[in-house]
């Protein structure tokens, strides 16, 4: 799956012109959000910071995605695990309302174990981001190797299964730099090998959004 993704953002990157920006036009956008995890076998919840950096004033519609975050993470019939994570990304406008990224992310829990994710996101707005309210819909698909959570030890530590998710939010413009972001999608994800963890649900943010500009 992931070299058909790869293939088809590829494919995309060709044949759209290279003649967008990030929102706003901006240089950097960093964003602070409280994130919460409603799963059918586990909860969570936790903070996240991520920001947006255009490559160069002369290559705006290309941006490199850097995030990092630390919570808690609740699974059915075992202790709570604290956690942290951290993920990479490139991303292209395909115009200016419309972007596709690629990201690897990392997340460590407390129980020694871990998971590891290769995405495909995409983004269209409604609205351009400038506008008081802008809302979107996203979609992603992906691969991620992770640990079971299950504490039998007949069942195996680690597996891959895909992920796939469906939503989109709102964006409310409160200033030139700055905005609040609703954000809810839908998850669906392959169950374990032990048929015990089902992490399909609905994760979801608030945050904050500041805009950086070059000056003039």
């Amino acid at each position: 799956m992931t070299k058909y993704a790869l293939f088809i953002l590829t494919a995309l990157l060709t044949i759209v012109p290279a003649s967008m920006a990030i929102d706003r036009d901006a240089k950097m956008i960093h964003t602070a959000a409280l994130e919460l995890m409603e799963l059918d076998d586990a909860d969570g919840i936790g903070l996240a910071v991520w920001g947006e950096t255009a490559f160069n004033p002369e290559i705006t519609d290309w941006s490199i995605l850097v995030k990092a975050g630390y919570g808690e993470f609740s699974p059915t019939g075992v202790d709570d695990f604290t956690y942290w994570s951290a993920a990479v990304g490139l991303k292209y406008y395909l115009t200016t309302e419309t972007s596709i990224a690629l990201i690897g992310d990392f997340t460590h829990y407390s129980s020694d174990r871990d998971a590891k994710s290769a995405i495909v996101a995409g983004k269209h707005r409604f609205v351009p981001a400038g506008e008081n309210v802008s809302p979107y819909v996203t979609a992603s698909a992906g691969i991620r190797d992770r640990s079971s959570f299950s504490d039998d030890d007949e069942t195996d530590n680690s597996f891959s299964e895909a992920v796939f998710s469906a939503g989109g939010g709102v964006e409310f413009r409160m200033t030139d730099t700055l905005s609040f972001i609703f954000d809810l999608k839908l998850v669906q994800a392959d169950e374990s090998d032990d048929s015990t963890e089902d992490l399909d649900g609905v994760v979801g943010f608030l945050g904050l959004q500041y805009y950086f500009f070059n000056e003039e």
